[in-house]
């Protein structure tokens, strides 16, 4: 029997399933962290992809919109912070002219605890903190239609800014094939309404575009920000499976990505040998609600053959609360939840965009849910099929005498398969 560890603490530590069944199991590629954080920090800053320096780009005066992303991502955000500020204090711009904006995106706002643990309990204390929800409407301000139609509202805060500065990670992203860069601006900081009709605009784009450095919806991103709201600088980390940092990035928000994304396809790229009726897949480390938990479905669908099961294991311990509807529209049809996108009649467009496109992979494979917070009724709402344990989703859906039939993803939030073609 194979005895594997799975790294959360919420459910059962360890799975047996025998040597005979167990085809894989895939982990991000070993590669060594960087023990000097701040002098890896230091070193891209002070070399930025094309870009001159922050304290270069920086003048006195300015006002200054460092957004960060919000407690969902592990970036070492306190450890990064402080040498931003250090760079725009030897540009002469002073404390009262900058604003730290929380990228909540569809997200709830973090509680002042979670503000502390993300920034550090000084900066917390000493700097002006923006943490508003994208439905709050009196905080956005409306800047015109892009050219493909999306409604361009932003927090006043970052448009408002002077310079614009992300800070954020570069993981695999299921819509936008990895995270980093502009995507800090959008979604990050746009209205509900710009945010749902972005979703809706990827809601048309076929196949699994996980691990795509160049996904439709990554260009469309980037031209908004760069025709509607520029981002100045970035400075990108590369996290490993423990959440310490393997690379970091700095500089221009679409070339510094890119030169991240190399890294990152070298540490989340992970060769295959095949697929496998069975993907038993971990949502580790996008485990905070349902609606983070299930990029790992994505990445599950690269490995699972036609008509096969990918089964998510997560702890989720905010179960549907983020986007309540979202196990709802799960449940419906693609052509009424296209029906009532295009109307308007979605109370909650993003998660009826995200359902259509979550169908489109149902389309090839199955999938089943394991977690101590997703209901089996939950589940048969939202056509998932519900197991108690690891070992009974292999019972039900390998057959007897099957061979080499169980591949497992220990890091299904980040782990991009490649498969032998």
């Amino acid at each position: 029997m194979a005895t594997l560890q799975f790294p959360y603490d919420n459910i059962s530590q360890s799975v047996n399933i025998s040597d005979r069944l167990l085809g894989e199991t895939v982990v991000p590629n070993p590669l060594p962290e960087h023990k000097d954080l701040s002098q890896l920090i230091e070193t891209q800053l002070s070399w930025p992809v094309d870009s001159l320096p922050l304290e270069e780009i920086a003048f006195p005066d300015q006002t200054v919109s460092i957004i960060i992303d919000d407690i969902s991502r592990p970036t070492p955000t306190a450890d990064i912070l402080p040498q931003v500020l250090n760079r725009l204090t030897q540009a002469s711009i002073t404390r009262k002219n900058i604003s730290i904006v929380i990228a909540l995106g569809s997200h709830r706002p973090l509680s002042h605890d979670e503000i502390i643990s993300k920034v550090g309990s000084d900066i917390a204390d000493d700097y002006h903190i923006v943490n508003v929800s994208c439905d709050s409407e009196e905080n956005m301000r409306f800047i015109g239609n892009t050219p493909d139609g999306i409604p361009a509202e932003v927090n006043k805060w970052v448009l408002e800014a002077d310079l614009r500065i992300g800070i954020g990670a570069i993981n695999p992203h299921m819509d936008a094939g990895f995270s980093g860069g502009g995507k800090i601006i959008m979604p990050g900081v746009c209205s509900s309404r710009t945010v749902s009709a972005f979703h809706a605009a990827s809601a048309t784009i076929p196949g699994n575009q996980l691990g795509n450095p160049e996904a439709p919806t990554r260009l469309r991103l980037e031209n908004f920000v760069a025709q509607k709201v520029p981002l100045y600088f970035i400075v990108n980390v590369i996290l490993d499976p423990s959440g310490k940092v393997y690379q970091c990035v700095a500089g221009h928000f679409v070339t510094a990505q890119r030169r991240g994304v190399q890294y990152a396809q070298k540490l989340y790229g992970v060769k295959v040998k095949k697929r496998y009726p069975l993907v038993i897949v971990n949502s580790y480390p996008f485990e905070m609600d349902f609606w983070q938990c299930t990029k790992a479905f994505w990445s599950g669908e690269l490995m699972a053959s036609d008509g096969g099961m990918v089964v998510m294991v997560s702890p989720c311990p905010e179960g549907t609360a983020t986007h309540p509807l979202w196990e709802e529209y799960l449940g419906w049809k693609t052509d009424d939840l296209k029906r009532i996108l295009k109307s308007g009649q979605s109370e909650d467009p993003n998660a009826c965009a995200f359902a259509i496109m979550f169908n489109r992979l149902r389309q090839r494979v199955r999938f089943g849910v394991i977690s101590p917070t997703i209901s089996k009724s939950q589940a048969e709402r939202m056509k998932l099929t519900h197991f108690d344990s690891i070992e009974h989703a292999v019972k039900v859906s390998v057959a007897k005498g099957t061979k080499d039939a169980v591949s497992i993803i220990t890091h299904g939030g980040t782990t991009v398969p490649i498969l032998p073609y």
